[in-house]
């Protein structure tokens, strides 16, 4: 009867022990959520995105991963150097003041000087401010700064001694990416007016313009941070395994949230480090920027902190959240590399579907898996499904540690 008892209770451990880390990952993944949405760091080079950098960086710190940025764990990228138009800048039509960076903007080749004239609306006169009405012109939008910028030219030729375009049809954002480039500053201001403010103090029951100008910028350079911890087991390869932090948004599905993927990865990076799986190195990154063009991944690929020819493979997560039984999980990439099929199957729990993208996603001639579960309509963030696709890719992990330096597929 002791023998039973004893047996009985060596059968048990296993299991209690899993349920103990099992519920250990799930209250890690919310805390992670709950901190990152607390951050506020929706968008790339902000006050938000700095600290959620730093809670991660503590995160990795805590759990005992090394800092491989340029920074201690950061890696800073530029996302942008910009000359914008100052706040001080002005323009004032018939007494009305318009706001710099809303209702008028300085073009990048505008000179920085002071003008002001009385403006008869169409009458280009030497010596004066021309109004040009860019609504009376076909200029293709893809040459349109070009455009502005050769008109200016003659305009400064025949004795312009400022240019306001307006009524033209230009996003904002098109306007402030307009402000990242540098060209050689002509001789005369070149102001930017926007069609609404354009409608309502230049319209065309207006006989004359006293304009008054004055063009300033600022230079504005913004950072974003990757956040990179690497776990040095002294071996001869490396896997890195990256997430996008950004966060909840009122538009975003909370399952659709990319929290989830950063949540995913701290976890990872925590039982990799507490496990025995030591035949590879392994680089964490948390990405800045997934969408705003992904840039903290492409500069990661462009700034490697390791050598190439040692890394293994990769593995990317995306939004983990939305898990279903209807849609299941998505791997991309999965013919990228010959194993890839046998040790996925191997990893695979019966409980999750999972839906195989075979296109290969190899980058630099490496295997790359890319893990995401597609959001819902509605629903809250599945953090049952989220940890069983953490124990997945962990398995596929130790599943694939004696395989030495995986193949890329031919």
């Amino acid at each position: 009867m002791k023998n039973c008892i004893v047996l009985l209770l060596l059968a048990t451990v296993p299991a209690s022990a899993q349920k103990k880390a099992d519920r250990k990952t799930l209250e890690n993944l919310q805390t992670t959520v709950a901190a990152l949405h607390a951050a506020n760091g929706e968008l790339p080079g902000t006050p938000g995105e700095q600290r959620a950098a730093a809670w991660i960086t503590a995160h990795m710190q805590q759990d005992g991963l090394l800092p491989k940025g340029d920074s201690g764990f950061l890696q800073v990228l530029t996302i942008k150097d910009a000359r914008e138009t100052a706040p001080t800048a002005q323009l004032i039509i018939n007494g009305h003041p318009l706001l710099p960076n809303d209702q008028f903007y300085a073009l990048p080749f505008s000179a920085t000087k002071a003008v002001q004239g009385e403006v008869v609306p169409h009458l280009n006169e030497p010596n004066n401010i021309w109004l040009v009405n860019l609504a009376t012109q076909d200029v293709s939008a893809t040459r349109l700064l070009d455009n502005l910028r050769n008109q200016a030219i003659e305009a400064t030729r025949t004795g312009a001694s400022a240019v306001v375009f307006y009524n033209g049809k230009v996003s904002p954002a098109e306007l402030k990416n307009w402000s990242s480039m540098n060209p050689k500053p002509l001789a005369i201001p070149v102001l930017w007016v926007s069609e609404p403010a354009a409608k309502k103090w230049m319209g065309d029951d207006v006989d004359n313009f006293k304009v008054t100008m004055k063009v300033a910028f600022e230079q504005v350079h913004t950072t974003a941070t990757n956040v990179l911890g690497y776990i040095d087991n002294g071996a001869p390869q490396i896997v890195i395994i990256g997430a996008p932090y950004h966060f909840l948004t009122a538009s975003v599905p909370p399952n659709d949230d990319e929290a989830s993927a950063a949540a995913a990865l701290l976890e990872l990076g925590r039982l990799l480090k507490a496990s025995n799986l030591h035949n590879n190195n392994y680089l964490l990154i948390a990405f800045s920027g997934e969408e705003a063009g992904k840039t903290g991944d492409h500069h990661f690929a462009r700034h490697l902190v390791v050598d190439s020819n040692n890394i293994n493979y990769s593995l990317k997560l995306d939004r983990l959240g939305g898990l279903s039984p209807q849609q299941g999980l998505l791997i991309q990439g999965s013919s990228g590399c010959p194993v890839w099929t046998q040790l996925l199957n191997n990893a695979s729990p019966k409980g999750i579907k999972v839906n195989y993208d075979s296109s290969a996603l190899s980058r630099e001639n490496r295997p790359e898996l890319v893990f995401s579960a597609p959001a819902q309509p509605s629903g809250p963030l599945n953090y049952n499904g989220t940890l069983d696709i953490v124990k997945m890719i962990y398995h596929l992990i130790e599943n694939a540690n004696s395989q030495g330096k995986l193949a890329s597929q031919p």
